[in-house]
This record gives C-alpha cells, structure tokens and sequence, in this order.
C-alpha cells in the first residue's frame, strides 16, 4: 500500500528543475483473440531532460503475486517466464515507445500487464512511471469471409494474370476452401488456401466462385458472396462495344465495363504503343548517326565535278598581229575564246600641210623621259 502511495503521488508532483517526468500513455483495457498476435501499448514523450534506464513488464494474476516477464536495463532484454519466452518483444526501433508485443496468445495470458519506466535526470536523480492495461484472452469462431481480387475488373482477356484471396476474423487457424459454381449443379471444389491463383485466363474459366472458412470454433463453414469472374478473346475488346449488364452476387454487383477510359474509348484500342527499351536505345542512336552525317555533308562537301567553262572574249588592239597566238591569263581554267583580229585601221591621217618643225618621224623610238621632254619642248616652239 504504501508502494502505491508513493507512486500515486509522485505522477503528481515530481518535477525536476522546472520539468515535469514524462508521463505513460496506453489503453485500460485490450481484448485479444486466441492464437492471434496483439500489441499492448505503453508510450511517452521523449525529453532531452531525462534519460530512459530501465523498462519492466509485469504479469498479475488475480490472487496471485506480480512476476516480472521482460526487462530491460543497459546488459539488454531479458525474458523471464519460460511461458512467454520466444512470444513477447517490447518495441525500440520508435523512441519513447514501449509497447509489448505477444506473438500468439494462449486462454492464459488473460490477466493484468503492468509497465514500468526508470528515467535518470540531469542532476543523477532516478524517477518511475507505470501503466497498467488489462487483457482478456477470448476464442472467435471464425467470421464471414470476403473475396478480395488482385484487379478491379471482373471483365479480363484471355492470357491475363489474376488471384482471389479470401479473409475472414476468428481465432487461427483458419481454413479457407475455394469452390466454382455449376448451373443447376452442384458447387464443384477447387483447393484449399486463402489464395485462389490463374497465371494465365482462359474462357473455360469465366464462372462465380465463392470460399468458405472455418476455425475450431466454427459450428459450420462460413460462406462468402459469389464473385463473377468473365474471360473474354482480346479481340472482342477492341470491337465490341460497351457493355453495361450487371451480375448480382448475393448482394455483391460487378459490373462488366472495365476497360473503359473517360473519354468513352476502349481501353484496350487506346492504350499507347510501348517500345521495349533496347528498340528505342537502337532509334536514338541511328537518328544521332543521321544528324552527324547530314551536317558532315553540308559543311565538309567538295566538289567532285569539273569547274564551269567561262567564255572570254579578248579584244585585240591594231598591234596585234593576225596569226599570233595569246595566252590565255593562269587565273583562267579550260579555253578562252578570241575575237578575230581587225587588219583593217582606221587613221587620223590629214591631207592639211604642217610646219616642217612639227613633224615626227614615226620609226623614232623615244626610250626615255629625257627624249620625249626634248621633243615636247621643240614641238612647243
């Protein structure tokens, strides 16, 4: 009594420099499911004022004393009870977190779960918090289970990859069985397990299935609703139109236009062309060969055909003689055509008489400035 005393009044009142010891949040109460696993929480806030040293759980059984199951201090985590041991672990990955963890529990884990903090302050001093949740351990009959498929259409292709899977509530284990539906026949059993798995649609396979589940405590399986599933040829995506009947399943209603877009298009003849990787690597490096030729072409192009012939024609002067033959200019590639030369001059001959001192004999060759200044200077006198 006094023990509880001085917790009770610790929660309220002891603070250390100011902060207040961090306090245990949980649950009261927890019901758990027989050969189920189940978490029972006990957290706080981390504080940088107050370092964790110690957690303890314990387990009380009405009439009995309190026995420590799981500690752990700085040498580790230790287990106790050798019937909770390799079925229990408290939460560290999350700071400030916890929270036990029971793995499969049995009708007598059904009792009181206390958890216990230890922190150390600044200043040395120890302070501890506990919480305590009670379990109560109960046997469920297994519920109605659900169908669950892997894909929202219940239309699908032939060659399509699909798988039901069936759930249900209750104590493990439980049996999951899987059956199809016959018109007018009897139910025709497929497999046992929670998965109902086609690697490959074909339209044999278009039928209702439905499973059933069942535990130790079931007076009878459990039945779930119908599921419709239909395999249509790929072919009859792309050409049929839509379609709207709906299916009833015992309640449940699947619809059969599932391969349709918002803009009222089959999905299949709209989906997009996908290339696979290597053809589109393949592409990009024949487009970029194809830019690097082209601008190879039109920045390093020679010509390959001889230069265009140009005609020009040289004009003769009156010193040219009939038969002599003129060079054409080394600037000029291939024949040059010449215009004939004119034998016939024209003169600037006068029948008018001159002064004798002006004139000049024409076979007088002044070779130089001095003679042609000589001669000007006569003809000016």
């Amino acid at each position: 009594m006094e023990r509880w005393a001085r917790l009770w009044i610790l929660g309220f009142v002891a603070i250390v420099p100011g902060k207040a010891v961090p306090d245990l949040t949980g649950i009261n109460m927890a019901n758990g499911t027989w050969r189920a696993p189940i978490t029972l929480p006990c957290m706080y806030e981390p504080s940088a004022d107050f370092k964790e040293v110690k957690v303890t759980w314990k387990f009380l059984i009405q009439g009995e004393e309190p026995h420590s199951i799981f500690l752990r201090d700085s040498s580790g985590d230790h287990t106790f009870l050798a019937a909770f041991r390799h079925r229990i672990s408290v939460a560290k990955k999350s700071p400030g977190d916890v929270s036990l963890q029971i793995k499969e529990l049995e009708m007598t884990d059904t009792g009181a779960y206390t958890c216990s903090v230890q922190w150390e302050a600044k200043n040395m001093s120890k302070f501890t918090e506990e919480k305590m949740v009670q379990l109560q351990v109960v046997k469920v009959p297994a519920s109605k289970p659900a169908i669950q498929p892997s894909r929202l259409e219940s239309v699908l292709p032939n060659g399509t990859r699909v798988s039901l899977t069936c759930s249900a509530n209750g104590s493990p284990p439980i049996k999951y069985r899987w059956y199809k539906e016959r018109p007018g026949r009897e139910a025709e059993y497929l497999q046992m397990g929670a998965v109902l798995a086609f690697n490959s649609l074909q339209p044999h396979n278009s039928a209702r299935y439905f499973c059933t589940a069942e535990n130790r405590l079931s007076v009878q399986k459990e039945q779930s609703d119908s599921f419709q599933l239909t395999v249509k040829d790929a072919s009859e995506f792309s050409t049929a139109g839509p379609s709207t009947e709906e299916h009833p399943t015992d309640g449940m209603v699947t619809s059969s236009t599932p391969f349709r877009n918002p803009s009222g298009q089959q999905g299949e003849s709209a989906r997009k062309l996908i290339l696979p990787l290597y053809l589109i690597i393949l592409i990009s490096v024949l487009c970029a060969a194809l830019i690097i030729v082209v601008v190879s072409v039109i920045f390093c192009r020679r010509k390959t055909k001889k230069d265009s012939i140009y005609e020009v024609t040289y004009n003769n002067n009156a010193l040219t003689l009939a038969n002599e033959h003129v060079l054409a200019s080394s600037g000029v590639d291939g024949p040059c055509v010449y215009e004939e030369p004119n034998l016939h001059f024209g003169n600037t001959y006068s029948m008018e008489p001159t002064k004798a001192d002006e004139y000049v004999l024409m076979n007088e060759k002044m070779d130089n400035e001095y003679e042609i200044l000589v001669t000007e200077k006569r003809l000016g006198n």
